[in-house]
This record gives structure tokens, C-alpha cells and sequence, in this order.
């Protein structure tokens, strides 16, 4: 679409509209939920007091305690039901962190019972358009987050899911001194001279819903190149990001935590730099997603080779003036873009 717009103008109405802004969240960025692998989180903060060499564990696919995902416990429910994409085992997963944070309080338990808000939230959302549902989890999930936040205050990860759930609302409700503060929160996971992926990668999934002409896409595209130059490790071709070859970050690849996060944001890019109209650019973001390990046994590898084929159509829907047409990027994949295990899994 060409008109400009701003988040203060209401042409998302009502809060089932919360799924277009979550729609690549945080929770699947490259190194996301339980990866510690950045400073300041909370495996690289357990990672150190239990002897580690002051940092983040090698493995950027960790839990908190700097280790692969537990095998018993509330935490070994979530990850199985969410790598699984099993949506019916919210209740179970949520009430086993409940009882949990009630007779065994830890932060790392706090931390996925914020994230299974997150997730319901976006799955009630897809799922319809039961507005007054997608309002109750909106506040359980901010209110659960905020408490995440205390629990674990130097992972400034959840700055970045916070600000993101804020700024979505405030997109939603047409507020745009709410949605502004939760740019501003999640600026604080992006600090200068020491941005996170997480931070970038939220920044660009934010910011992105924007109309082309809006001051705030063009920063979602600068969010997105900070991004894919967090993982390249320095300035990469920006007419030709071809990773061809490269030794990548380990946070961008795919690893235990998130099994797709190389091909989950290769698609996301790729769906913001069409939205830009940089054909050629867009397609090599796709084509980036088939060079990592693991895009044949995707289950969202369909999706992708779909859009390499109609991408010229893909772009036309972005500069026409309707903004109803507009596909969302990333898609309807959510969390499980990069999260959900190998197809038949």
C-alpha cells in the first residue's frame, strides 16, 4: 500500500488485531526463549555462578541452567508441548508452572510462564476473533512478564518481549503514547554499542507492520539489516546478502531451543525487504533459508518456496493502496516458524 499512516490511526480495529503485530515475535527470533547465549541473560548469568567462564554456555540452544531443556519438570512440559506445536497442552503446561512458582519459586520458571501467555495469546488471536480473550491474555500476559522481569532484572531479553506486547496493544487501540513507550522498552534490549539479536530481530518484527511510507517501517528495515549483521558478524552486501558460505553467529543458527531459527528469519527478512520492494534483495533473504541445515524437514518449507514463486505478486499487494490485502510477515507461522520441531516429528 502507498498511504502513510501513522500507529495512532485505527485501521487495526480491536485486539484480535494484536496477531498481526505478533506475528513474528521475539519468541522466534534467532537465540529467543531459553537462549542464553547472549550477555546478561539467564543462562549466561547461571552459566557463570555455577563456574562458567563468566558468560553464556557455548550452546546457544541451553535452558538457565546453562544446559539442554530439563527432562522431567513444568519446564520439560513446555518445551516438549512447544516444540510439539501442541496448543491443547497449554492448560496442563501452565498450570505445572503455576504450582511450580508456588511451592518451588525460581526465575527460569517465571520466565516460560510469561512465554505461554505470549503463546496462547497469539494462538487465540489466529484462531479468531474473540476480541474479549485476546484482551484477557494481553493483561495476564504483560502483567506475567513484568513479573519476569524482576524475577530475572538483567536479561534484557524480556525488555524486548515486553515492550513488543505493549507496543502491540497500543497499535491495536489506536494509542500511540503506548505503542511509542513500547518501542522505547524494547530499544533498552538494543543498547548502543552492544545490540542483542533478540532486541534487533524484536525491533524489526515490531516496527515492520507499519505501511511502506511510515517513518517506523523504514526503521523496521534498518532493525532488519541490524539484525542479519549481528549474525554475519559485521557489514554484509546490502544489495546482495547472500550467506552463501559464511561463517554465521551460533545464535542464528538452528540448535536445540529453536530447531529453525535460521530458516524462520530468513523468511521473516525476506518478507520485510518485499515489503520494502527490493526484489532481488527479498529473494536472496529467501533463498538465504534453504542454505542452513534443516530447511527440508521444515514444516514451513512449503511456505517458503511458495513465495520465491510468487513474490511478484507478494509485492504488488505491499505498494497498492489497500491495506487489507497486505500478507503479514512471516506469515501465520508465529513462534512455531522457528520453535516447532522437524515436520513428522
Amino acid at each position: 500500500m502507498t498511504e502513510t499512516n501513522t500507529p495512532s490511526m485505527p485501521a487495526l480495529l480491536g485486539l484480535a488485531a494484536l496477531v498481526a503485530a505478533l506475528a513474528t515475535t521475539g519468541c522466534g527470533a534467532p537465540g529467543s526463549i531459553g537462549a542464553p547465549g547472549e550477555p546478561g541473560s539467564v543462562g549466561a548469568r547461571a552459566a557463570a555462578g555455577s563456574g562458567g567462564a563468566g558468560g553464556a554456555p557455548e550452546d546457544p540452544g541451553t535452558t538457565s541452567s546453562g544446559t539442554a531443556p530439563p527432562e522431567d519438570g513444568a519446564a520439560a512440559l513446555f518445551w516438549k508441548a512447544f516444540h510439539d506445536g501442541d496448543h491443547a497442552a497449554i492448560p496442563e503446561v501452565r498450570q505445572a508452572l503455576d504450582e511450580e512458582m508456588a511451592t518451588s519459586p525460581n526465575p527460569y520458571a517465571t520466565f516460560l510462564r510469561a512465554h505461554v501467555d505470549l503463546w496462547e495469546l497469539m494462538e487465540v488471536a489466529l484462531d479468531g476473533d474473540d476480541v474479549g480473550a485476546t484482551a484477557r491474555l494481553a493483561l495476564a500476559a504483560l502483567d506475567n512478564f513484568e513479573r519476569a522481569k524482576e524475577d530475572n532484572p538483567q536479561d534484557t531479553r524480556l525488555h524486548a518481549w515486553h515492550g513488543l506486547l505493549v507496543s502491540a496493544v497500543g497499535q491495536a487501540t489506536a494509542n500511540p503514547l503506548m505503542y511509542e513507550s513500547g518501542i522505547d522498552e524494547i530499544e533498552l534490549a538494543v543498547p548502543s554499542g552492544a545490540p542483542t539479536i533478540v532486541g534487533a530481530f524484536t525491533l524489526m518484527s515490531v516496527l515492520s507492520r507499519n505501511p511502506p511510507l511510515d517513518p517506523h517501517f523504514a526503521a523496521g528495515v534498518e532493525a532488519t539489516w541490524a539484525t542479519v549483521e549481528l549474525c554475519a558478524g559485521g557489514p554484509v552486501d546490502r544489495q546482495n546478502p547472500d550467506m552463501t558460505g559464511l561463517s554465521i553467529d551460533g545464535m542464528c543458527h538452528n540448535h536445540t531451543i529453536t530447531p529453525h531459527s535460521w530458516q524462520g528469519f530468513w523468511l521473516s527478512a525476506g518478507d520485510v525487504l518485499a515489503k520494502a520492494g527490493e526484489r532481488d534483495v527479498a529473494e536472496t533473504m529467501y533463498r538465504n533459508a534453504k542454505v542452513g541445515d534443516g530447511f527440508a524437514g521444515w514444516l514451513y518449507a512449503p511456505d517458503l518456496e511458495q513465495r520465491l514463486v510468487d513474490l511478484d505478486a507478494r509485492i504488488a499487494a505491499y505498494q497498492d493502496v489497500d491495506p487489507f490485502n497486505d500478507p503479514p510477515i512471516g506469515g501465520s507461522n508465529l513462534c512455531h516458524g522457528c520453535h516447532t520441531n522437524d515436520a513428522g516429528k
